[in-house]
């Protein structure tokens, strides 16, 4: 295992299923950040846009762990 494999962050991403999508939220440095997609792929990708765009978080520095709700 890599040096940056026990350097990244782990972020909880809880998903609730819907009737045509899936939806998600992120909770990270006290802001909620919720998105919804077709699919869990298309809505890890829509977080990680997210996570960078107001957190400047780049999605190598973090891996998402899933949870179901």
């Amino acid at each position: 295992m890599s040096l940056e494999t026990y350097l990244k962050q782990t972020i909880t991403l809880v998903i609730e299923t819907g009737y045509s999508s899936v939806w998600g939220r992120v909770q990270y440095d006290d802001n909620l950040i919720v998105d919804e997609a077709a699919t869990v792929e298309g809505l890890q990708s829509n977080m990680a846009g997210l996570l960078l765009e107001f957190h400047d978080l780049k999605p190598g520095l973090y891996e998402f762990s899933i949870e179901y709700d």
